[in-house]
């Protein structure tokens, strides 16, 4: 079988010349209308060579190869310029989407969304977007049932205690993990007691020097009503505090004296 012979005509040859040393190969062959394999021939019999590329080429070849799968944005973070000049490079070189090529790139763009929120959302990450990726029904019916099975739910929504006598529940734990909820172990009393007793001596003592006996009435009312110390403790206290202003009270006296004798 003879090879189909290309027929070059002046005008295409004036056009080859042209275009071939600055513009790429494809597009080149797209122009004329002929392949590229052609295009390719009939240059290196003219000894045309293609000059050094620019920077504009190099985007150019970048936004023609990723074109019809990737967006203005992407295409543009990864040639490091704005979304607005991938599009004019695009426009300047004729590309166009069809409307399948369009809806693919807008799925597969809102699909990474979806995975890199849901990935967020397991790690307990605030989302950057405003798309829900969780159904609040699934979390709600899940930890509903976790508090059944002897999990203790914490102040913040997405938290879930366990005790150490607790049978724990791995299956539900890593469909909880994938809705958003953390598994913690839950605080011993002990150590929360403790803890908060002591802030509450020094709260009293701070009360006590800054304001005299006031202040520690005050602080230990206070105290006592949010639960650091219950009822008989505040009146075992207020007691102490009250033989302690008694015994201090001389000595307090006796030193604002001097200092007013001064």
């Amino acid at each position: 079988m003879r090879k189909k012979r290309t027929n070059w005509t002046e005008q295409k040859i004036a056009v080859l010349i042209q275009l071939y040393p600055i513009e790429t190969t494809p597009r080149t062959a797209e122009v004329l209308g002929m392949c590229e394999r052609a295009v390719k021939e009939k240059a290196r019999s003219l000894g045309l060579k293609k000059a050094v590329k620019s920077r504009w080429m190099e985007h150019a070849d970048y936004v023609r190869n990723h074109f019809t799968h990737r967006s203005y944005a992407e295409i543009g973070k990864e040639l490091g310029i704005s979304r607005e000049y991938a599009r004019r490079i695009a426009v300047r070189m004729g590309l166009k989407r069809t409307a399948l090529e369009d809806f693919k790139v807008l799925s597969r763009i809102h699909s990474d969304i979806m995975r890199r929120e849901r990935r967020r959302v397991i790690f307990g990450l605030s989302p950057i977007t405003r798309i829900k990726v969780v159904s609040n029904r699934a979390r709600v019916r899940l930890r509903s049932w976790l508090k059944s099975k002897g999990y203790i739910a914490g102040e913040e929504y997405g938290i879930l205690y366990y005790t150490d006598d607790l049978h724990r529940i791995q299956e539900s734990e890593l469909r909880g993990a994938k809705l958003g909820f953390r598994f913690l172990p839950y605080p011993s009393e002990e150590t929360t007691g403790c803890l908060s007793s002591f802030f509450g001596y020094v709260s009293l003592v701070v009360g006590a020097v800054l304001f005299n006996f006031i202040g520690y009435f005050i602080v230990l009312v206070i105290l006592t009503l949010c639960g650091v110390f219950s009822f008989g403790e505040a009146v075992f206290l207020l007691l102490v505090g009250i033989v302690l202003a008694f015994l201090f009270w001389p000595l307090v006296a006796s030193f604002a004296l001097l200092n007013f004798l001064d």
